[in-house]
Order: C-alpha cells, then structure tokens, then sequence
C-alpha cells in the first residue's frame, strides 16, 4: 500500500446553477513506493479541487485539480535542482 493515515476531510463545497465544487485538503503518510520514490514515512497534505457539472440530476463531466505534484514530491524529499547549463 502506498498511503497509509490516509483522511481526505471537505474544506469547502460551492454550488451553483449545474456545477458543484468541492475543496479537499489530501492528507496521507507515504509508506510504500509512489512514482519511483520508495516509502519515506513522510506525511503530506495537498489541496485538491474537484469541479463536477450535473445535466438531468448526473454527472455530465468532472475535473480533478491538485497542487501540483511539485508540492508532494517536495513534502517527500525531493529537491527541485536547475539543469545545468553546459559550457
């Protein structure tokens, strides 16, 4: 299992006309591999916004937004380098 701890609690929910959006805050422990990265332990918490637009009482299309996976790799100890520049 990747997460571990995992809770995902509503921050906000927006509703109006035929879209719902929904604020969540992504809250996990990593405890196996994720994308290359073997378990850290480490906790992360990410936000995440879902946009749902309804026809006929249905989901006609939903969109999932988070910030960026920058974030999380951040969270699990990964650092952004610049690419050397060659001379």
């Amino acid at each position: 299992m990747t997460w571990s701890d995992l809770h995902h609690p509503v921050e906000q929910v927006i509703a109006k006309s035929d879209i719902v959006i929904i604020r969540i805050t992504f809250k996990a422990k990593q405890t196996g591999g994720f994308m290359g990265i073997p378990a850290t332990g480490n906790q992360v918490s990410v936000p995440v916004i879902y946009i749902y637009c309804f026809e006929n009482g249905k989901v006609k299309e939903g969109w999932l937004d988070w910030d960026s996976s920058l974030t999380m790799m951040m969270q699990l100890g990964l650092e952004l380098k610049p690419k050397e520049v060659k001379k």
